[in-house]
């Protein structure tokens, strides 16, 4: 029986010593201050004076871009062709070194692109968060994040799935 204990004991420590190292994993590149850990990813101010909804967003020391979602929780903007995925040009993004002290860390916005429906009007964003599609529900919306028309590529209405319960708008 202590044995068995003891098993349980060991196992138990090996797991949480195995979640600590992949919570930790992935960051040597992010910025100081910043991590990629799982988790409530809520600012830890939502003041005016913090990045808002809509803002592109990066330091003064470091090339990384962000996006602040509708969630306020900020995303980091993997690399050059995911950034235009969304958007025309690397205009309008502001440089904003309370970043650090507003945000406990990030998440990777992933493979984000924008759809809508051959013929329709609506246009989508993919949100590798839920893992869905997303409604962009108004023009102001879609101008408040800065994204380009040009970047918006009709599909077919099947292909654009699954789509959230959550439009992508400021709650």
């Amino acid at each position: 029986m202590k044995a068995i204990s003891r098993l349980s004991r060991a196992l138990f420590a090996l797991a949480v010593g195995v979640s600590l190292t992949a919570v930790t994993a992935g960051t040597a590149s992010a910025e100081p201050g910043l991590s990629a850990a799982e988790g409530d990813n809520a600012p830890l101010r939502a003041a005016a004076a913090c990045p808002q909804p809509g803002q592109r967003v990066k330091t003064s020391t470091a090339t990384n871009v962000y996006l602040v979602n509708p969630e306020r929780r900020l995303l980091l903007i993997p690399d050059e062709a995911t950034y235009f995925a969304l958007w025309d040009s690397w205009d309008g993004i502001a440089v904003d070194d309370r970043v650090n002290e507003c945000y406990s860390h990030y998440d990777i916005f992933d493979g984000p692109h924008l759809v809508r429906q051959n013929g329709g009007v609506n246009v989508y964003i993919w949100d590798n968060s839920p893992g869905s599609y997303r409604l962009i529900p108004t023009l102001e919306v879609f101008e408040q994040y800065g994204f380009a028309w040009s970047k918006v590529v009709a599909t077919p209405y099947n292909d654009i799935r699954p789509v959230s319960y959550q439009d992508w708008t400021n709650y």
